[in-house]
C-alpha cells in the first residue's frame, strides 16, 4: 500500500474529463449531487460534507475528486472508508443530466488505475443494490465480479486487477 500517493491531492485527466479536488464554489452543483443520496441538502451539511472530507483526504483514508467537464462538476467519485487490507471501495454520483454518456466509465478507468498503480491496491470494492441496473451495468462492463456480501440492501461488486483490454478502450 502506497499512501504517499496520496501526500498531495491526485488529479487526474481523462479524454473530457478533469478529476480534482471539490471546492465549495461549485455549491449548487455539488447540492444537487449530494442530494441525491441525502448526505447534504443545503449550505450548511454541503460545509459539514466538505470538512469531512477534507479530514478523510489529510488523514489519508479516502480520496474523493470532483468531475469536471470544462468548469461545470457533473459528478463525484472516489475512494471511502479507508484502505484495510490494501483493498478500496469506491463510490460514484453522476449528475442526472449526464448520466448514460460515458462519463463514468471515462473516470473510473483512471481511478481503478490510480488505485491499483499508484495506491498499490490489492482490490478496489463498490457496493450497489441489484436494482440500480446503470450501476450494476458499469461494474460488470468494468469487470468488477458481483460477491454474495451484503450491506444492507447493497451488495458488493470486486474487481482483483485491471482488464487491460477494457482500460485500451478509454486511454487511446
Amino acid at each position: 500500500m502506497n499512501l504517499n500517493a496520496l501526500e498531495s491531492f491526485p488529479r487526474l485527466e481523462t479524454k473530457r474529463l478533469v478529476l480534482d479536488q471539490l471546492v465549495k464554489e461549485n455549491v449548487e452543483q455539488l447540492l444537487e449531487i449530494n442530494s441525491f443520496n441525502d448526505r447534504a441538502k443545503t449550505e450548511e451539511e454541503l460545509d459539514q460534507l466538505l470538512r469531512t472530507i477534507a479530514k478523510q483526504q489529510n488523514e489519508k483514508q479516502g480520496v474523493i475528486w470532483a468531475l469536471y467537464l470544462d468548469k461545470e462538476v457533473i459528478g463525484t467519485l472516489g475512494y471511502y472508508r479507508g484502505f484495510e487490507n490494501k483493498e478500496g471501495e469506491v463510490g460514484y454520483v453522476i449528475r442526472e443530466k449526464y448520466r448514460r454518456q460515458g462519463f463514468l466509465t471515462e473516470a473510473l478507468t483512471e481511478v481503478v488505475r490510480f488505485g491499483f498503480e499508484q495506491l498499490e491496491l490489492n482490490s478496489i470494492s463498490a457496493y450497489t443494490t441489484d436494482y440500480n441496473h446503470a450501476s450494476v451495468l458499469a461494474l460488470e462492463k468494468f469487470g468488477f465480479i458481483k460477491t454474495e456480501t451484503h450491506s444492507g440492501l447493497r451488495r458488493k461488486w470486486v474487481i482483483f486487477e485491471i482488464k487491460n483490454d477494457f482500460i485500451e478502450l478509454f486511454v487511446s
